[in-house]
C-alpha cells in the first residue's frame, strides 16, 4: 500500500492518542516517554545555547501531534503557541486541552500556516522527514520560511542519514538538501545539535527469530533509563541517530 501520510497518522491517532501513537511503535510507552523526554532537554540545551527567548515570544509547532511541544513552549512563559497537524484528530482534541491557543489541520507539504502571523520560533519536530516526495519537502521548507519573521529560530530534526530509514513513512534528507532549500528562504543552519544515540537503537530488530526478537526487545526497555542518560551526556554527533538543526532566518 502506498503511504498516505494523512491516512497513515490518522490513524496511528485514532488507535492510540499519546506519545506511543506520536512516537516509535517499535518501542514501549516507557521508552517513548524518555525520547520525548530527551528531545525537550535537547531543545532546551540549542536554545539556551543561542539564548533564544522563548518567554514573550509566538511559537509555531508544525505537526504538533499530541501536543507535547505546545505544553513545553507553553511552560517556558510563550506568548502563545499555535499549533498545525495533517490530521483533524490532533486539531480538535488540542483545541479542547488548549484553549486559548489557535490550532488548524493543514498539511505543511501543500500549504502554509492559515494565517497571517509571524512567529518567533517554529518548531518541527519528527515532521520533515515523514515527508517522503521531493515536491511536498520542498514545499513544506518553503512554507516554513513563510511564516518565521525576520531574526526567527527554526527548530528541525532529522537524522540527516538518507540510508537511515527503512520504513514506507520515513525518508531521510542530506543536510545540503536542507541548505540549498533553506538558503532560498535566508535561512541558515546554525548548529547542529544531536539528540539521541543510544535511545533510537532497535537492537531487536536484527533478530529473525521471534524468540530472540522477544529478548532483545524486553532487554533494550530494561535499558531506557540507562540509555537516556547515556545520550544526555554522551552523543557524539557523527554517531547520533536523531539530530537538531537549529536555523535562524535572515
Amino acid at each position: 500500500m502506498v503511504y498516505q501520510a494523512k491516512d497513515f497518522w490518522q490513524e496511528r491517532f485514532k488507535k492510540d492518542f499519546s506519545l506511543l501513537g506520536s512516537g516509535h511503535t517499535g518501542f514501549s510507552r516507557v521508552h517513548n516517554y524518555y525520547m520525548y523526554r530527551l528531545k525537550a532537554k535537547k531543545l532546551s540545551f540549542g536554545l539556551a545555547r543561542h539564548d533564544v527567548a522563548v518567554k514573550g515570544a509566538k511559537v509555531l509547532d508544525i505537526g504538533c501531534g499530541t501536543g507535547f511541544f505546545i505544553e513545553y513552549y507553553l511552560k517556558k512563559g510563550a506568548k502563545s503557541v499555535s499549533g498545525i497537524d495533517i490530521t483533524d484528530i490532533s486539531v480538535k482534541l488540542l483545541r479542547q486541552r488548549f484553549p486559548g491557543q489557535e490550532f488548524h489541520q493543514v498539511d505543511i507539504s501543500l500549504e502554509p500556516y492559515p494565517g497571517m502571523d509571524k512567529f518567533d520560533i517554529i518548531n518541527i519536530f519528527d515532521v520533515l522527514y515523514h515527508i517522503v516526495d521531493d515536491q511536498g519537502f520542498n514545499s513544506a521548507l518553503k512554507n516554513i520560511g513563510l511564516s518565521a519573521k525576520s531574526g526567527a529560530w527554526i527548530l528541525v530534526t532529522d537524522s540527516l542519514n538518507p540510508v537511515a530509514g527503512s520504513a514506507a513513512h520515513v525518508r531521510y534528507r542530506r543536510l545540503d538538501e536542507y541548505r540549498r532549500i533553506f538558503k532560498e528562504e535566508s535561512i541558515d543552519i546554525i548548529e547542529i545539535v544531536p539528540i539521541y544515540n543510544c535511545m533510537g537503537r532497535t537492537l531487536f530488530a536484527y533478530f529473525k527469530n521471534e524468540m530472540l526478537q522477544k529478548v532483545s526487545a524486553a532487554a533494550t526497555e530494561l535499558g531506557v533509563i540507562i540509555s537516556y542518560w547515556v545520550d544526555s551526556f554522551y552523543c557524539p554527533l557523527e554517531n547520533s541517530l536523531m539530530k537538531l538543526l537549529v536555523c535562524r532566518k535572515k
